[in-house]
């Protein structure tokens, strides 16, 4: 099993891709709510793998974990308010369309999330957060633990609320063109991942736009691949026949390392192939709000420009040039030493933890995997990646080893090692 070390996280759910029988390795975006596996919830973990559309399942979820805490404790899918504050806050900041306006904000699939409550506190405008939900346990949790609360907002003129509902019938609760600003931070995901939960996506998608002013904002978090997310908002937005805009914009990253060597391994595949975390906006062209700043998304072919990590019949040869000449060069880049150094109390720590199937793998494999799942370089050596592929042999790219030892270490996998790999646009598997 699986233990990352942010927040006690027993094992992840939504497999994308398998590494031997005992270890198994989820989507990031599910990640929190697994830590039932660590009280054997065995029932309740296959519920929300593949029912998370239901509103059974979250009643039994916040039931059950309200139970085994003693005090309360939101839940944040992804992430809290403080990570997304400076996206949210603009968009309810722009100008009013007359001075007494209240800014309307729907929190979609609130769950137990502080996000609706914070956006209250502190928001500078006045607003009216609805934070809905279809489990009457999660809502009922919020009213409680606001009441002791007593939250005082920023505004002397904001409302908050918690409301039990469905959010597929939007209609049945606001009027058509009323919302300033819809928050969606994992509800889609939670929908789309579900068996029967497609056409409650869309549904809610629909809903979601009716209700919207014409120069309001939908905001979905979500750790889908982001051509894979507007691919669908676009489609699903054209079926109904709505002309907008879709704002792709990273937010930030959820990776985790283990100790032990073969966790390593595997949250390097996922984080290098599923790590993006993004925010898409979805706004009538004719919207005055503020955009995101521009972002662009991945295009979906990037084989042209990607760089070659096959490396087919010339390991050898490429091993002896990488110590000969790519390796010393690249040590010359302050960047890449300190971040090959700073490698070197998590290359020792797995050398300590590896498993006797993972001796395969050599200290520049380890090493490699270490620098990845750090920061200093991770961003601008996957963009590297993706770009320099026909400028590989001229001098422009700086990641000859580092590109080189984590392909091998991926090869280097024992036998019987499993891949499942998820191509952009396809439905995760379970």
């Amino acid at each position: 099993m699986l233990e990352l070390e942010t927040g006690g996280i027993c094992k992840l759910l939504n497999t994308k891709l398998q590494l031997r029988d005992d270890f198994s390795y989820k989507t990031l975006s599910a990640r929190r709510i697994s830590a039932f596996c660590a009280r054997k919830h065995s029932s309740l973990t296959t519920e929300l793998i593949e029912n998370m559309d239901k509103k059974s399942t979250w009643d039994r979820f916040y039931t059950e974990n309200n139970r085994q805490t003693p005090t309360f404790k939101n839940f944040e899918w992804f992430f809290g308010f403080d990570s997304i504050r400076h996206i949210i806050l603009p968009l309810i900041s722009s100008p009013k369309p007359n001075p007494d306006h209240v800014f309307q904000v729907l929190d979609i699939g609130c769950g137990t999330s502080a996000l609706g409550p914070c956006i209250f506190k502190h928001s500078p405008s006045a607003v009216h957060v609805t934070c809905a939900d279809i489990s009457p346990i999660a809502v009922k949790l919020m009213q409680e633990n606001i009441t002791s609360q007593e939250i005082q907002a920023n505004n002397a003129s904001s409302q908050l609320s918690f409301v039990e509902m469905d959010c597929t019938h939007l209609l049945s609760h606001f009027k058509p063109k009323s919302i300033d600003l819809i928050v969606d931070k994992g509800t889609t995901d939670a929908l789309l991942r579900s068996k029967e939960g497609k056409g409650k996506a869309r549904l809610m998608l629909s809903e979601c736009v009716k209700v919207l002013r014409s120069s309001g904002a939908l905001l979905q978090f979500s750790d889908e691949d982001p051509d894979a997310r507007q691919l669908w908002l676009e489609t699903e937005l054209r079926k109904q026949g709505i002309v907008g805009d879709v704002v792709t914009q990273e937010v930030g990253k959820l990776r985790g390392v283990s100790a032990e060597m073969g966790s390593l391994i595997q949250t390097l595949v996922f984080s290098w192939m599923f790590s993006i975390v993004s925010a898409k906006v979805i706004k009538p062209t004719n919207s005055t709000n503020q955009d995101l700043a521009p972002a662009q998304p991945t295009k979906l072919n990037m084989v042209a420009m990607s760089v070659d990590d096959m490396y087919s019949g010339c390991t050898d040869a490429m091993t002896k040039r990488i110590a000969k000449e790519y390796f010393p060069n690249e040590m010359k880049n302050p960047k890449f030493k300190a971040s090959w150094n700073g490698a070197k109390d998590c290359l020792q720590k797995a050398l300590k933890n590896r498993k006797p199937v993972d001796h395969a793998l050599t200290e520049n494999h380890l090493r490699a995997i270490c620098m990845y799942t750090a920061d200093d370089i991770y961003k601008t050596f996957n963009h590297d990646v993706q770009s320099h592929g026909p400028s590989y042999g001229t001098g422009s790219f700086k990641y000859h080893t580092l590109q080189f030892w984590l392909t091998y270490a991926i090869r280097s996998s024992p036998p019987t090692t499993k891949l499942a790999i998820r191509w952009s646009g396809e439905p995760p598997r379970f």
